[in-house]
């Protein structure tokens, strides 16, 4: 099957479309995609919402989060934009903690059915390979229900005729022309790049576990993992990064996203070279 490439693709095709759900592997240009199509929203005067689903490299949170940003005029990076939602799902992919990752997307989804904005846009994981990945991105489609879905690369084509019988409208497009695909080592060095330039503001401060109660579990080599905090409604409060341990104390660079009190604490990946 030939198709158009995604960087070919005549963004204004999309005007007419609500929610847009982009679905491919790894490196074939969906968060540049996401980036260039929220810029030509607001450039016609159409204020755009960036759900960011891919906790892997997400680019509106640290590693292990999902994110939703608001553009409201032409910006160069994801970045650059002020999250105004965060969810700390704690691992790299959605298949270290699969129930975690799903009760993100429904808190998500809460937060995008208050909200105002008439244009979304929906950047998803690269986890494309087996029936739960797609089961997942399944999920992901009834949840968040787009008008229309991109697929990228012929890893996920097959699924275009399953989609449209949702009777959701389906472009299955070839990886951008631009794309360089980046090997595990690479991926690893970006991760831990962008998670030192998220804390770099960052206070650090010292958190005593015994005061929080447990969700998930809990880890012996605690030093350099993400940590997230959440209320008593199970919302994301604050999240961490662990610099060292000291018995039942945890020295963590704290950033907090809602002023509320943290009840629970949820360990997550690693992140370290």
């Amino acid at each position: 099957m030939k198709a158009q490439f995604l960087s070919d693709f005549p963004l204004e095709r999309l005007s007419k479309y609500k929610r847009v759900f982009i679905i491919g592997s790894t490196d074939v240009g969906k968060t540049t995609f996401v980036k260039s199509l929220a810029n030509f929203f607001v450039s016609s005067g159409l204020p755009c919402a960036i759900a960011d689903l891919d906790v892997g490299q997400t680019d509106i949170g640290p590693v292990g989060t999902i994110g939703v940003s608001l553009a409201c005029k032409p910006f160069s990076l994801i970045s650059e934009l002020d999250p105004q939602f965060l969810y700390f799902t704690g691992f790299s992919s959605p298949s270290e903690d699969l129930l975690g990752f799903l009760m993100g997307i429904r808190k998500t989804n809460i937060f995008l059915r208050n909200s105002s904005c008439e244009k979304i846009i929906f950047d998803t994981t690269g986890w494309v390979s087996g029936n739960q990945a797609f089961n997942v991105k399944l999920f992901k489609i009834d949840v968040f229900k787009p008008d229309v879905v991109i697929l990228v690369g012929e890893k996920v084509w097959s699924w275009k005729e399953f989609i449209e019988r949702l009777g959701i409208k389906v472009f299955a497009l070839s990886p951008s022309k631009f794309v360089v695909a980046k090997d595990p080592v690479k991926r690893r060095i970006n991760r831990y790049r962008a998670t030192v330039a998220y804390f770099e503001d960052a206070s650090t401060v010292k958190i005593k576990l015994s005061i929080f109660k447990l969700w998930g579990m809990r880890f012996e080599d605690v030093d350099k993992r993400l940590l997230g905090f959440y209320d008593k409604r199970l919302n994301t409060v604050s999240v961490g990064w662990i610099q060292k341990s000291e018995g039942e104390d945890l020295l963590v660079k704290l950033k907090v996203i809602v002023k509320r009190k943290p009840v629970f604490i949820k360990f997550g990946a690693r992140v370290d070279l």
